[in-house]
């Protein structure tokens, strides 16, 4: 509509100021159809008008709404109902006018009608705040935005957003105080303005809230993701890095049996290995030795294998025909040195001779939970978790055990991580975060808001991933809550990992990847990455397998999602934090799961 700012009192004054003169060939007097029922400030009141005019001529129509402002409408056919809106800034009593004119001959015009009383009801106006988004919004994927509404009368309220000057829909109403969310794609490499608006039951509108600059970037945009078509064959644990000669791959165990390398940069497969023994198949997480070269990964049946990066069998070692059936849990590796756990409550300790092994010794650990990968601490003891929350702690070789004690009182272990002189992190079922010494007695213990799925320890801190979508700093040496962060109602899934710029990436039930700051929680953006295969958001995409996500040397993000495998464009800054005692699930890219050493290559 456009907006006449002068006031108009009388027919005569309109003919004088816009040359108007009454006459019998002139639009009838217009009349209100419908009018609203309660009109409130700030709300946008709907009127319905119509008046015809000789011989069918469009008309255009004046509103006189009784405060000060004046509109015209466009021109529109004669005979047709027109609706017509209007907001009234203040509560009070007011008198609406209109006239109408013929389109292409202004002079043309009706008189005023009857004045129509309107009362504009006292009503507070409701108020958005706390505005909330991504530091980088990633180009081509969906940035999330949060606020908060109140409503002074206690109202239901609703919100709108701007993005860069796309108005958005209103959202569904909720409770006064309610946070409220929505998402966009920006599709400029710029910095841009997001900003909101709320409005109460009544449809009382608030002003615009102060703008959100937020620089949008390619940065956390999904650069490739991989699926085995047709076989659609996905990773079935964790995923490990090497160097296939002069490339860099992403390797792991695929759901068909068979173990895979996926070239980190094209997003291409490479190589497929398969298990030589009869009926066997490659299961569970593996681990690189760097000493000789070789991946080393149970299988479902007796085996345990060496591949070389080419994904051929270098070794494997059955145990004897004598031996149960039993799977191979995750290994950890330090120099030439292997220790496996087994499912038959067996660690064992190996020697890699390159194209042979060597069984160096085997010890008992009453009721060995595969799900916890055992690590070595940077003296060489080597760690695991046993049933009833025990902790295990053997000497180099498993030469002898040094001590076992029960760590977690009233549950089990389901996470170790190694920290800084002799200290080892567990986090239990009993949603609580323990800290024992290198004697093995307790150094703290400290409560979260449920299981504690996944643990990382930096400079100072120990990250613990809870089961309830919570990420948790807490000082390394006092226990203290440094900070928490929810950045998602999905639970967080595998281990986050600290990278060497200050930054912690992890993911989520949703099939969100999370980059925050190490040093507050504060969110620098999220990537859902299902929502490059099709547009669909959140749909589940990392529910299962559990798999931790991985960081390749240009600082790219690797992770599973249960329909892809997805490579995610990270900082060149980064990768691993090569000051963090543990930075990511089993320590490095490899997942020796060996404290002590510099993490990545």
């Amino acid at each position: 509509m456009k907006r006449i700012f002068f006031a108009v009192v009388t027919c005569a004054t309109v003919l004088f100021v816009l040359g108007m003169t009454c006459a019998s060939n002139a639009p009838l007097v217009p009349g209100f159809v419908e009018t609203p029922g309660a009109v409130y400030p700030r709300a946008e009141a709907l009127f319905l008008i119509t008046t015809t005019a000789p011989g069918g001529r469009d008309v255009r129509y004046v509103l006189d709404w009784g405060d000060g402002t004046i509109d015209t409408t466009n021109g529109r056919p004669s005979g047709d109902t027109v609706t017509v809106r209007h907001e009234w800034q203040a509560a009070g009593g007011f008198a609406v006018k209109a006239l109408a004119f013929v389109q292409d001959e202004p002079g043309l015009a009706s008189d005023w009608s009857e004045p129509l009383a309107v009362t504009v009801l006292a009503n507070g106006v409701p108020a958005a705040y706390g505005l909330e988004g991504p530091g980088v919004a990633l180009y081509g994927a969906w940035a999330r935005f949060r606020v908060r509404a109140t409503d002074s009368d206690g109202d239901s309220v609703a919100v709108q957003f701007d993005f860069n000057g796309t108005i958005g829909a209103w959202t569904a109403f909720g409770d006064t105080g309610a946070a409220f969310g929505d998402s966009f794609r920006f599709s400029t490499v710029e910095t841009v303005r997001v900003r909101v608006r709320a409005r109460d039951q009544k449809g009382s509108v608030s002003d615009w809230s102060d703008s959100l600059m937020v620089p949008v970037d390619t940065v956390g945009k999904v650069l490739w993701w991989w699926k085995d078509f047709p076989g659609e064959e996905l990773p079935l644990g964790e995923l490990l890095l090497v160097l296939d000669g002069t490339d860099e791959a992403v390797c792991f165990s695929s759901d068909d049996g068979w173990y895979r390398s996926v070239n980190v940069s094209t997003g291409r497969m490479k190589s497929v290995g398969m298990p030589t023994s009869p009926g066997d198949a490659f299961s569970g997480s593996s681990a690189y030795c760097p000493a000789t070269g070789h991946i080393v990964v149970g299988g479902s049946e007796r085996a345990l294998y060496a591949l070389t990066t080419s994904l051929l069998v270098a070794w494997s070692w059955t145990g004897g025909d004598t031996m149960d059936d039993a799977e191979w849990g995750t290994p950890a590796i330090r120099g030439d040195t292997i220790y496996a756990p087994r499912d038959n409550d067996t660690l064992y300790c190996f020697r890699d001779l390159g194209d042979t092994v060597e069984l160096v010794e085997a010890r008992r650990v009453s009721c060995m939970s595969l799900d916890v990968a055992p690590l070595v601490q940077s003296n060489g003891n080597v760690y695991c978790a046993g049933g009833a929350g025990q902790l295990y702690c053997w000497q180099p070789g498993l030469d002898s055990l040094a001590w076992v004690d029960s760590v977690v009182q009233d549950g089990d272990i389901l996470c170790v991580a190694a920290g800084d002189n002799g200290k080892v992190y567990c986090g239990g079922s009993d949603h609580r975060v323990h800290a024992v010494d290198a004697a093995g007695e307790p150094y703290w213990s400290r409560g979260v808001e449920g299981e504690v799925a996944a643990l990382a320890v930096g400079v100072g801190m120990v990250f613990a991933a809870s089961g309830q979508g919570e990420l948790r700093a807490i000082d390394s040496e006092t226990s203290t809550t440094v900070w928490y962060a929810r950045h998602s109602l999905g639970e967080v899934l595998g281990c986050p990992i600290l990278v060497a710029s200050g930054l912690i990436y992890y993911t989520d039930r949703d099939g969100v990847l999370h980059c925050v700051n190490q040093s507050d929680g504060s969110l620098v953006w999220s990537c859902d990455c299902p929502s490059y295969r099709d547009g669909a958001r959140g749909r589940g995409g990392l529910d299962a397998p559990v798999s931790s996500p991985t960081i390749t040397s240009s600082g790219n993000i690797i992770l599973v999602g249960d329909d892809a495998l997805y490579c995610v464009k990270g900082y060149r800054n980064g990768p691993l934090d090569p000051q963090a005692p543990w930075p990511k699930w089993q320590h490095d890219v490899h997942n020796t799961g060996s404290a002590g050493s510099r993490p990545g290559w």
